[in-house]
């Protein structure tokens, strides 16, 4: 199959390794700058997302699109991810995955102005006429593992990563410091992990089907946050200091952060609302969605704990 990829900063490289490691597939890469390796089974494409004719010439022929771009400009990526729709449609790709691969959509509120320009591109993507012309899958695995490995010396990745750059802020649990933050009901609340590699993994391998549903789930673990902390706990040896927070702390913090325009304040701030409301996991029962597991039931995933073990 010939696959073209958007973005291979961060998540995208890791995938694109897979599928190069898969030896199954063609693999395009679609790049604003120059070619990042001489890499004899990548064929770079060098785009302008503000010139159609340059997106519909480096499409040609390939029969799925994976994006894995970000921006800090939401305009820009809303923008940026129409367009490549638009040519995906033009150059008459059959399969598109948009650039998601986090939270569920189908649970999540958009509380920040990235998640809000995410779901302009679901919406789009959603229109009858895109949905009736090209297969959309979106692939969700919750939170990365290697969001809590430790980070570089000059703290621009996380060390489990090479391309994966910090969020930061840490989720629930700091295990540099052996510190937790639980806002008041969150004890019992689930979240999904699966890590970054796993995550490459089981795209490669979805390219295998012949058809795809709405939504892939997947998970490499499912813990409570108190099972997390105990976890994180068991993998640094020592009790780990919980700071207890009530929901009113985090209405106030959350405020402030809008007030002074701090993004990474208002993205850490969202996360205990959203984690109260379930939105960090799933029902396998009621989910929107297949699970992975029910199509590659002998797909092995990384447990947490093994991971965190590797890195601490």
């Amino acid at each position: 199959m010939k696959v073209a990829i958007a973005g291979v900063g961060a998540l995208g490289h890791h995938i694109l390794r897979s599928i190069l490691d898969s030896g199954k597939h063609s693999v395009t890469v679609l790049t604003r700058g120059e070619p990042r390796s001489n890499d004899p089974r990548i064929t770079w494409r060098k785009v302008n997302y503000n010139d159609q004719s340059s997106l519909i010439e480096a499409l040609r022929g390939i029969e799925t699109c994976i994006s894995t771009a970000s921006s800090f400009d939401d305009a820009a990526f809303v923008q940026s991810q129409i367009a490549l729709i638009e040519a995906c449609l033009a150059a008459g790709v059959r399969r598109f995955v948009p650039s998601e691969f986090e939270l569920d959509p189908f649970k999540r509120k958009d509380r920040v102005d990235y998640l809000i320009a995410k779901r302009k591109v679901l919406s789009f993507l959603d229109t009858s006429a895109v949905r009736d012309r090209i297969q959309c899958t979106i692939f969700t695995p919750g939170i990365f593992y290697d969001y809590y490995s430790p980070m570089t010396e000059d703290g621009k990745r996380h060390m489990s990563s090479e391309s994966l750059v910090p969020i930061g802020f840490d989720m629930v649990v700091d295990l540099k410091n052996c510190r937790a933050e639980l806002v008041e009901g969150m004890e019992d609340k689930r979240i999904r992990f699966t890590a970054v590699d796993d995550v490459g993994k089981i795209v490669a391998r979805a390219l295998e089907l012949k058809s795809w549903p709405d939504q892939f789930l997947m998970s490499g673990e499912n813990l409570s946050c108190m099972e997390l902390i105990r976890l994180c706990e068991r993998v640094r040896g020592k009790q780990f200091e919980i700071e207890r927070m009530s929901i009113a702390d985090v209405e106030c913090k959350s405020e402030e952060a809008k007030k002074s325009n701090d993004v990474v304040g208002m993205f850490k701030w969202m996360t205990a609302p959203a984690v109260l409301g379930g939105e960090y996991g799933w029902d396998d029962k009621t989910a929107h969605g297949v699970d992975i597991k029910e199509v590659f039931p002998d797909e092995k995933f990384e447990s947490l704990e093994e991971f965190l073990k590797r890195w601490w």
